[in-house]
């Protein structure tokens, strides 16, 4: 079976390594694509997210290949012969319409398809999931499913798979695996494993001043604070606050003793290591639903001061040890470590 790995961004790839490695596992061939018009090189150089997937992918044998246009890939997915395509679907726009588009044209010769969620199901994105395009859909979970059912999507086509690219957080002693991740850190950025931890992953919501302003707010509650950038974030430095960038933010989450982010994804992750979260989020249109849940404090970034932003980490910090947080994994998430292997089963499928 050939299966294509479809992208609109080289970095999305990634949260289908655990997928990729499976199906390889399975017999199964895989190509990646991603739309090269979206992450253009720089002069000089190759940009890491893009390498690092390409060698994620070709270390076990995957090729992967750019292309510039939905036709050009419908090129390239007939001459690869390709019977299933794979699609990590988000609640960025633009990749609604790159995905949808991608979707039509697979459904005009032939191809199944097969979204996978990446973004969250909330009333402003739902756009990007109802009505669904995909063949079939897999979903993070019940909570996910209902949501989009009652927007009107075939329930028929959903399947609840789990969240393939947080499997490894599975099992494993969580006092042992903070120990180990303290240390890592230290080697890192130089923190002692015993100070207090708070993990600050910037977002498009969190702007220098907000920064700042959470830096300060963290060290007055006896937190040493470091933030975890993106690799093109323009923020180089905040006081005597260490800036790591382009680093995969798991690694400092599961070191953590309080997480502050943005309205992200990397917020499950916090909530699945039972890590106390602060969600600042910049209005109406980046709500999500981890405070209606019970799961994660929240916070507009146009109300922080010290006062609230240090109300909000205590609300978090109680949060943390709530009867809510031992239900969302079975509502929301179910994190059994068997996520790919339910997302492999549906791509090859034979009907």
């Amino acid at each position: 079976m050939n299966v294509g790995v479809v992208c609109y961004l080289p970095r999305h790839m990634t949260k289908l390594l655990p997928v990729v490695y499976k199906l390889v596992s399975r017999g199964v061939n895989v190509h990646g694509f991603y739309d090269t018009r979206k992450e253009p090189l720089p002069k000089g150089r190759v940009p890491d997210e893009p390498m690092q997937t390409r060698l994620a992918f070709e270390m076990v044998g995957v090729p992967t290949s750019g292309y510039r246009s939905v036709s050009g890939l419908k090129l390239q997915l007939e001459r690869n012969r390709i019977q299933c395509v794979v699609i990590p679907e988000t609640h960025n726009l633009n990749n609604v319409i790159c995905g949808g588009h991608i979707v039509n044209m697979c459904r005009e010769i032939g191809i199944r398809t097969v979204v996978v969620q990446h973004g969250q199901v909330i009333k402003q994105s739902l756009k990007a999931f109802v009505p669904m395009r995909a063949d079939v859909f897999c979903a993070w979970g019940e909570w996910t499913k209902s949501k989009m059912v009652s927007a009107g999507a075939d329930p028929k086509k959903i399947v609840v798979t789990g969240y393939p690219e947080l499997d490894e957080l599975a099992g494993g002693d969580a006092d042992t695996r903070k120990k180990v991740a303290k240390r890592v850190v230290q080697i890192l950025s130089g923190i002692s494993p015993k100070s207090r931890l708070c993990c600050i992953m910037s977002h498009v919501t969190m702007n220098e001043s907000l920064l700042q302003l959470i830096c300060s707010t963290v060290r007055m509650n006896g937190y040493e604070p470091i933030v975890v950038t993106p690799p093109r974030d323009r923020i180089e430095k905040i006081g005597k606050t260490r800036i790591l960038k382009g680093n995969n933010p798991r690694i400092f989450i599961a070191a953590a003793d309080l997480c502050i982010t943005g309205p992200s994804t990397i917020a499950i992750e916090c909530i699945v290591l039972r890590r106390p979260i602060v969600i600042v989020t910049g209005g109406d249109e980046f709500k999500v639903p981890f405070p209606s849940l019970g799961v994660a404090a929240g916070l507009n970034a146009s109300s922080a001061t010290n006062s609230t932003l240090t109300k909000a980490m205590s609300t978090a910090m109680k949060m943390c040890n709530s009867r809510s947080y031992k239900n969302f994994c079975a509502l929301y998430l179910n994190v059994d470590g068997n996520a790919a292997s339910r997302v492999v089963d549906v791509v090859t499928w034979d009907r």
